[in-house]
């Protein structure tokens, strides 16, 4: 069996996540992103490991998302929305998403004069991500490989407790990185006027 080693460079964190994903499977590992594009099941954890990423970045954590981001029409008025945005709204719901555009729910138009601002969601490259979100991502879409390739329930079930483990561990680093606190957090805030 071939193995390769781990080096911790930042540009092949998406395949060693792959690697993972084939191990669960009990596949060999692939060497290079050329392996990758020629090996069918390495190609299936690929697409697997990017869906999971966007599943969970869907999620919007504190790395991937921006509050109050500033949308600026081109020069008919229309807002585009890049491919990396997942989700995007203003605080009030009126704007939202549809056809890459930016629509106006209030006013029923594509059309803008001005910038807007919106909180977004943005879908990041793997490689970019933090450790325990990417472990978290990888993890999960393991799970769901081996489910879909093998079937094997029990497998399922047995690394189900590794999929906890990195959740909280994604959850720790999220509190960690976005400094939340009930004082002054939205939950917080919204409690504190409720009184």
């Amino acid at each position: 069996m071939a193995t390769i080693p781990y080096e911790n460079d930042s540009t092949k964190f998406f395949l060693y996540a792959v690697n993972i994903l084939l191990q669960s499977i009990n596949e060999l590992p692939v060497a290079d992103d050329t392996q990758l594009a020629e090996v069918l099941e390495a190609q299936l954890a690929a697409q697997v490991l990017e869906e999971t990423k966007k599943q969970v970045l869907s999620e919007g954590w504190d790395q991937n998302s921006d509050e109050e981001w500033e949308f600026a029409p081109d020069t008919n008025g229309i807002i585009a929305i890049g491919a990396n945005v997942l989700d995007i709204s203003d605080r009030q719901g009126r704007y939202f998403m549809r056809d890459w555009k930016l629509y106006d729910k209030k006013e029923k138009t594509y059309d803008f004069q001005d910038s807007v601002k919106c909180d977004v969601m943005w879908d990041l490259d793997f490689n970019s991500l933090t450790h325990p979100l990417r472990y978290y991502i990888t993890v999960k879409a393991s799970r769901t490989f081996q489910y879909r390739q093998v079937g094997d329930q029990l497998q399922y079930q047995f690394s189900e407790e590794d999929l906890n483990m990195a959740y909280i561990a994604a959850k720790n680093s999220e509190d960690f990185t976005g400094k939340y606190s009930f004082a002054d957090g939205e939950y917080g805030l919204m409690f504190k006027r409720s009184l």
